[in-house]
């Protein structure tokens, strides 16, 4: 074996530092290539409203009764709000409220009205007293001789119960006034709001007088309730008839009137 033929260690080090370099240098201008992070879509707020309006039946049945398919709900509404401008129609209520798309939202503007449910039977009393407090009791006897003519004398007597009132044991509480109760879904395809919808009013109509064994009362409240539940689809910004409903007729005792419920719904 020739020696001279075989290479120099300086060498063999210079050709390695080389082979080094030019792996290195395709990877020296190259960067870490970034993976975009998905950011989550921002929340939807939905902004609802819902409008119930006192009117004569007639005109009711005018404006919103046996209309078309695809009515313009909106024109309506406008007619109805026009009818309150003339006084021609009382706005009863307008509760309204903001959630996020997919979000149960429940507004209220109530008076809590709270009355006895059960109650204790009246107590007797068993003795009575005098004035003082203390028992009443008999006076002492006198032994009197005296001359006297029999004769039969026959007294009736009549017992008295005194009449007490029962005692409330137990108590409810029912909320008066408006409650609005809603669930909307936003769909960003069609651009449309599906909601759950549940606007209801309470009042109290009267107290009922029961009597009890005793001679005594206990009073009962008697509620009227308007509540329209019902499940819809509408356009971004649209309305929607949800319904009539009846007014109670002990309070409202004017010409032959019908409350009508209008809903509109929009994002932003």
């Amino acid at each position: 074996m020739n020696i001279s033929s075989l290479p120099r260690p300086g060498v063999v080090f210079s050709r390695a530092v080389i082979s080094a370099a030019a792996l290195l240098m395709p990877l020296a201008g190259c960067k870490k290539k970034e993976v975009p992070v998905e950011k989550p879509p921002r929340p939807v707020n939905i902004h609802l409203e819902v409008q119930i309006f006192r009117l004569p039946r007639s005109v009711a049945f005018t404006l919103v009764f046996n209309l078309p398919k695809n009515t313009d709900y909106t024109a309506v509404l406008k007619q109805v709000q026009a009818l309150v401008a003339e006084k021609k129609a009382t706005l009863i209520a307008t509760p309204s409220m903001s959630t996020q798309s997919g979000n149960r939202a429940v507004v209220e503007s109530i008076t809590e009205f709270r009355y006895p449910t059960e109650f204790q039977a009246p107590q007797i009393p068993q003795q009575m007293g005098n004035s003082g407090g203390g028992v009443i009791e008999p006076a002492p006897k006198k032994t009197v001789t005296t001359k006297t003519t029999t004769t039969s004398v026959t007294v009736e007597t009549k017992t008295t119960t005194p009449a007490t009132s029962a005692t409330p044991t137990a108590f409810e509480t029912r909320n008066l006034g408006i409650t609005l109760e809603c669930e909307p879904v936003y769909d960003k395809e069609f651009d449309t709001i599906s909601f759950q919808l549940a606007p209801q009013t309470t009042a109290l109509q009267q107290m009922i007088k029961y009597p009890t064994e005793n001679g005594g009362v206990v009073e009962q409240p008697i509620f009227y309730q308007e509540k329209v539940t019902t499940n819809l689809t509408i356009k971004n910004g649209g309305t929607a008839f949800l319904g009539t409903l009846e007014p109670d007729k002990t309070l409202n005792k004017d010409e032959d009137m019908t409350d009508v419920v209008f809903f509109r719904a929009a994002t932003w």
